[in-house]
């Protein structure tokens, strides 16, 4: 593989290119700060949760994106229970000063544990108050004989609540989808109060 790394003022470009993956990502970032710039993020949205003290914290702002190659000699040695079809790629940006987080990915197959995520996509991005996340699946494989087909999870998170929503159609001869509304409300690390609201069944 091939490791490059440039700094231009106070921008940094990092560029792998490798058999397994082509990773590119360019602008001012600490990859030791991440995590802790991450939980700040999550602290607008779940404060209860991620109360930590986030006032040091470096600054981050870069932009990111990931092409999968043929990559299962790494995985099998680093996460053997996944397997990430080639062409599978991510992009996004984060700017821990404006606070604004973006992310997509988009995938022809990605299993993990023996399940087959068929056709899958993501979108995250959030706004001052909320944290919005969908995906999207063509159809999720859990056995030979059980799958669920046209997937789709919708999350809204703020003010120390989450509301989901999970569907799916089958789009058989035999009706079978189901729609269930869920939320969640977070008080403190350990307490979570979670309801599942009117949803619909069709078997």
């Amino acid at each position: 593989f091939n490791l490059s790394t440039d700094q231009f003022g106070n921008k940094k470009v990092l560029k792998l290119n490798s058999d397994f993956a082509d990773v590119k990502i360019n602008g001012n970032y600490s990859v030791l700060e991440l995590p802790k710039s991450l939980e700040k993020l999550m602290s607008n949205y779940l404060p209860s949760y991620f109360n930590g003290n986030y006032k040091n914290v470096a600054a981050q702002n870069f932009e990111y994106n990931i092409l999968f190659k043929k990559n299962d000699a790494v995985l099998r040695l680093f996460a053997p229970e996944l397997t990430i079809a080639p062409k599978t790629f991510i992009r996004g940006k984060y700017n821990s000063i404006s606070n604004s987080f973006e992310l997509a990915g988009v995938s022809s197959k990605i299993s993990y544990q023996g399940i087959d995520f068929k056709n899958w996509n993501i979108v995250a991005v959030n706004s001052d108050n909320k944290l919005q996340l969908n995906s999207v699946c063509d159809k999720v494989q859990f056995s030979d004989s059980l799958s669920v087909g046209n997937l789709m999870l919708c999350t809204d998170t703020h003010d120390d609540s989450l509301n989901l929503s999970l569907e799916w159609d089958n789009k058989t001869k035999e009706k079978y989808n189901v729609k269930i509304d869920a939320f969640m409300h977070i008080s403190s690390i350990k307490k979570m109060q979670f309801k599942v609201l009117p949803s619909q069944f069709f078997i």
